[in-house]
């Protein structure tokens, strides 16, 4: 590999990415660490290794509304990514331009590894390092880069790679050496660490295969497994224990909760369909690249008919093409083996809990931009001789510029929450999530007016979410909205009702009843809400306040005493319970009788 063609990629990748390290936590992120303490407890690292390590159902609200959350945001088990948040979390802290650079050194250091496999595969400088470069800046890659909660895709990616080189290192060792052992222990490490980074990695036995038959085996199919078979079986028994681990052992929230992509009747192969057409639309027309909607999926009655002819005639066209180049250019046919085997575990086949977004093709995309690569540079030697040298580096260079110019504006939509969640209500007007997610956002920031329109936005909007109900079906967003209107207890009031009619089991919203009773001098209601906060919840101490409050206020002075010594023992340094406490001893001694 050449130094100067890694510091090209390195300088250029980070030059297309560097402003995401001023941004903020955004999408899942937010929840990981800013309203979460998972990742800031040393102890937790246990759970990694334990099934306490995936959400529980239960856990797959609409935001973190209302307390800090204490659990991984993982909805599969992904111990390697949680690792990686760890390990920010000591080194940074709450600073998210520490998580941002973590993202992006990970991200260049996957561009070179696209280089690398490349040249292994073509053997052309100038494709390799074309490829290395287009996986480096191209704006479909600015989802992975940009959000921190995404990691998972590029750490499999990485380790993805880092298995099919160490693998090809220790074929290149002739002899019986420690080194040609230490290669194969790496590849199979590697191995381990991609599956266990996300789930994309399914798909490395078979590519790990095809590459070592293609490019370095030098014999026959049948013998070839002869003297492959008890190198794969190192690989076959991870793979195995994997799947043994992933859909036995350890919970998986997805599965759980599981719905299809459709429920109306429509078509979800028209859906499917329309996902691949917008993923080829980006990568061939970058500037088309935007902030997707997070539980987004296409309307299946809205999909043109050309789009479903255009992605059948492309699929067909590129398989036509790539057995073509069998004879005439192998490393042509192995990515477009590539792209289409790595885009099969996102491909709704079963439907994934977020159905479109484009992390789903950082893997896959590597097929593609090798085979961009090789025609871009077929082109400029097919022009070489027929314009002037200078016109020859313009052809070179613009793919390059023209990739810059798109992808360093884009970086700042997701500089928070609220500025990607306003570009994805202005592109998916449709939508229904970015509503409830800018309403949460404002809500966050104290920001009630604000909040308040875009949740009734969101209440306004069709189901289109094939995993979130439909929206006057969503207790969240009735919840949330009562505790906007925080100078009007009445409606307050009749928000809250509706949210325990829909889930007759949500502790929070009577604890907020019980407040909002509160500002309405109303405490036998307010007493009934508490109560039945604390009997669905007893350690809720917020609970306890609002019912020893009532009962104060309702003149039950032994029944605030009971229930504040309960309170006590749950939190003995509550600042609320302590000034309560302050109140019923001041009752005592105005009610004790002088001598």
């Amino acid at each position: 590999m050449s130094r100067q063609a890694i510091l090209l990629i390195v300088s250029l990748s980070f030059l297309a990415y560097a402003n995401t390290l001023f941004n903020d936590f955004t999408g899942d992120a937010y929840g990981l660490f800013v309203e979460n303490h998972f990742y800031e407890n040393a102890g937790n690292v246990v759970k990694v290794f334990t099934d306490q390590l995936v959400m529980a159902p239960a856990d797959l609200t609409s935001g973190f509304v209302s307390q800090p959350a204490d659990y991984s945001g993982l909805v599969s088990y992904r111990p390697v990514t949680a690792l990686s948040f760890f390990f920010d979390c000591w080194l940074w802290k709450n600073n998210p331009f520490g998580y941002h650079l973590t993202n992006l050194i990970l991200h260049i250091v996957t561009a070179i590894l696209v280089y690398a496999l490349t040249l292994t595969l073509n053997k052309t400088t100038n494709i390799a390092l074309l490829a290395g470069i287009l996986f480096g800046i191209h704006p479909i890659q600015a989802e992975v880069v940009n959000h921190v909660g995404y990691r998972s895709d590029n750490l499999a990616v990485l380790f993805y790679l880092l298995t099919i080189l160490a693998y090809r290192q220790f074929r290149l060792c002739r002899n019986h050496t420690p080194r040609k052992t230490v290669w194969l222990l790496a590849s199979i490490l590697f191995f381990f660490l991609a599956l266990f980074s996300k789930e994309s990695a399914l798909t490395l036995p078979l590519m790990l295969i095809l590459y070592d038959y293609w490019f370095v085996a030098r014999s026959s199919l049948r013998n070839f497994f002869i003297q492959r078979g008890k190198i794969y079986l190192s690989y076959a028994v991870i793979f195995v224990s994997y799947i043994f681990i992933y859909f036995q052992v350890m919970s998986n929230v997805f599965y759980s909760q599981y719905r299809p992509l459709t429920s109306d009747g429509a078509s979800p192969g028209a859906i499917m369909t329309e996902i691949f057409f917008n993923y080829l639309v980006v990568l061939i027309l970058p500037w088309q690249t935007t902030v997707l909607p997070p539980l987004y999926a296409p309307d299946a009655t809205a999909i043109p008919f050309w789009h479903i002819a255009l992605v059948g005639g492309f699929i067909v066209a590129a398989l036509i093409w790539g057995g073509s180049q069998l004879k005439k250019n192998r490393a042509n046919a192995f990515a477009v083996i590539w792209f289409f085997l790595t885009y099969v575990p996102t491909a709704n086949l079963l439907t994934l809990l977020n159905p479109f977004a484009f992390r789903f093709m950082y893997l896959p995309s590597i097929g593609f931009f090798i085979v961009a690569a090789w025609a871009i540079d077929s082109f400029v030697n097919f022009m070489k001789y027929r314009i002037s040298y200078f016109g020859l580096q313009v052809f070179r260079v613009m793919p390059v510029a023209l990739l810059l110019v798109i992808t360093i504006p884009l970086n700042p939509f997701f500089k928070n929450n609220i500025i990607a969640c306003q570009e994805m209500v202005r592109v998916y007007p449709n939508s229904s999530r970015p509503y409830w997610l800018l309403g949460l956002m404002y809500f966050r920031v104290g920001n009630y007016e604000e909040a308040l329109k875009y949740l009734e936005q969101y209440l306004n909007r069709p189901p289109n979410l094939p995993f979130v109900p439909d929206p006057r079906r969503d207790y969240a967003v009735y919840h949330l909205m009562g505790r906007c209107y925080v100078d009007d207890p009445n409606r307050a009031i009749a928000m809250f009702h509706k949210a325990v009619a829909l889930n007759p089991d949500l502790t929070l919203a009577y604890v907020d009843l019980a407040k909002a009773h509160i500002l309405n001098n109303d405490f036998e209601k307010a007493l009934a809400a508490g109560r039945r906060a604390i009997l669905l919840e007893e350690n809720l101490v917020i609970a306890y306040v609002y019912a020893i409050h009532s009962h104060l206020a309702l003149g039950d002075l032994d029944a605030a005493k009971n229930l504040l010594a309960k309170a006590l023992t749950l939190s003995s340094e509550d600042s609320n319970l302590l000034y309560l406490k302050r109140i019923i001893e001041q009752n005592d001694l105005t009610a004790r009788p002088v001598p």
